[in-house]
């Protein structure tokens, strides 16, 4: 077959929507003139599709671009090098929109958290690529932003157990890599307030337990509307809230509470003895301190 040959059958796979054929396609026209520029993009642009959601080829995608600028004339090249920091750019939009959805649904699933930040960064990469490309445009970098605070905000979601318990759960990020996002952020507001005077990096907001809706050993005791249940959850909302060693300890409530109620909830002297020895002497002496 002829180049024009093949980059008809890749443009015709394209259409019909299917990204592996095309790139096979475009491979083969290749084969035949390596020379030919927009055999080059059609390659960097199916590549992307082929491989599904879950893996982003930057490296091939930003060579073939590279190939593409290269080889086409002279005159061409700036606009290309625009058309391919595009291209990768919304690549890497779509790839990480399509791994925020797949979160969604499993988000529970182990290792799932785990994955999605690792498509995080391989999108990020595939930014920093299209601002190599086109450093004029602040759309790469602002996405950029845009996906490093969501990584920081983390996710909150209601984990459902055994016994119809639900409790709340929390993925996050580690420390260092906490640092790393910081430092790509501030990186990318230096260079957005160059190109966009008094542009300002958006709000981090953390994704934090909420304890009011976590099941608790307390209500699976006496129950939620129970005297002592009201004078505890206020203690805990007030006090216990207004300080970090309060929070702390409200978090680690919040992991461990669960498995205590659904024991308590299916044992009648558990019940008396959680009643008799914790609940009702805290919630009394709570009382009295007011």
């Amino acid at each position: 077959m002829t180049f024009d040959d093949r980059m008809r059958l890749a443009r015709a796979a394209e259409a019909a929507g299917d990204p592996d054929g095309a790139y096979h396609h475009y491979v083969h026209a290749l084969e035949v003139d390596a020379a030919r520029h927009e055999a080059w993009l059609g390659k960097a642009r199916t590549a992307g599709l082929r491989t599904g959601w879950r893996v982003l080829p930057v490296d091939e995608i930003t060579a073939a671009v590279a190939q593409a600028v290269e080889r086409a004339p002279l005159g061409q090249r700036d606009a290309l090098r625009c058309a391919g920091a595009a291209l990768v750019r919304d690549l890497a939009v779509a790839h990480h929109e399509r791994s925020r959805r797949h979160l969604q649904d499993y988000v529970s699933a182990r290792g799932e958290w785990r994955e999605h930040l690792g498509r995080c960064a391989d999108a990020v990469r595939a930014l920093e690529e299209a601002h190599r490309l086109d450093p004029a445009n602040p759309v790469s970098l602002e996405t950029t932003v845009a996906i490093c605070v969501l990584q920081l905000e983390g996710v909150v979601y209601d984990d459902f157990g055994d016994y119809q318990i639900v409790t709340q759960r929390r993925h996050g990020i580690t420390g260092g890599y906490e640092k790393e996002l910081k430092a790509k952020i501030a990186d990318c507001a230096a260079q957005l307030q160059v190109l966009r005077p008094g542009w300002v990096p958006p709000e981090v907001h953390v994704r934090e337990l909420d304890p009011k809706s976590t099941c608790f050993v307390v209500t699976a005791t006496v129950g939620r509307d129970h005297p002592d249940a009201v004078t505890l959850r206020r203690w805990r909302d007030e006090e216990l809230g207004r300080s970090a060693c309060g929070r702390a300890l409200v978090r680690a409530y919040a992991q461990v509470g669960p498995l205590a109620a659904a024991l308590v909830r299916r044992s009648r002297p558990l019940r008396r003895l959680s009643r008799a020895l914790l609940i009702r002497p805290l919630a009394t002496l709570l009382r009295r301190r007011r």
